[in-house]
């Protein structure tokens, strides 16, 4: 039986976008940038963070610290991962990520960059898990 992991149970890490120039928060960038860093900063006192970014380099300059911190480079559409980003499921003593297709709100916007996120993490090695496309 398949089972969604409780949000509490060991995971490998938290997936976040950082905010970028091509995403909703361009009226104030700079702004949710420094939510996004204090954000991302509790996240990492407690267990590894996965920053989805579209420029390392830049979102690098908002962290003194980078423990726990990991970067990696791929265009999104969006922020909100938890509309695109994987989900892991217990599936018996198998972990697996489920990679789903993202609609937009009935293609509303674009989410052609973000229906790509899940699959490339997995191609970059960074999810250990099987990948299940749905």
């Amino acid at each position: 039986m398949k089972r969604f992991k409780a949000e509490w149970e060991k995971q490998e890490h938290i997936q976040i976008v950082f905010p970028h120039k091509n995403s909703d928060w361009i009226c104030c960038l700079e702004e949710i940038r420094e939510s996004y860093r204090e954000i991302i900063e509790t996240i990492a006192k407690y267990e590894p963070c996965l920053i989805i970014c579209e420029n390392e380099k830049e979102a690098r300059r908002y962290f003194k610290s980078f423990k726990n911190l990991y970067f990696v480079e791929i265009e999104t559409n969006d922020t909100w991962i938890r509309d695109f980003g994987g989900i892991e499921v217990e599936n018996g003593s198998l972990i697996e990520t489920l990679d789903f297709g993202f609609n937009a709100w009935g293609l509303k916007f674009a989410a052609n960059y973000d229906n790509l996120v899940t699959r490339k993490l997995f191609k970059k090695g960074i999810f250990t898990t099987p990948l299940k496309t749905l």
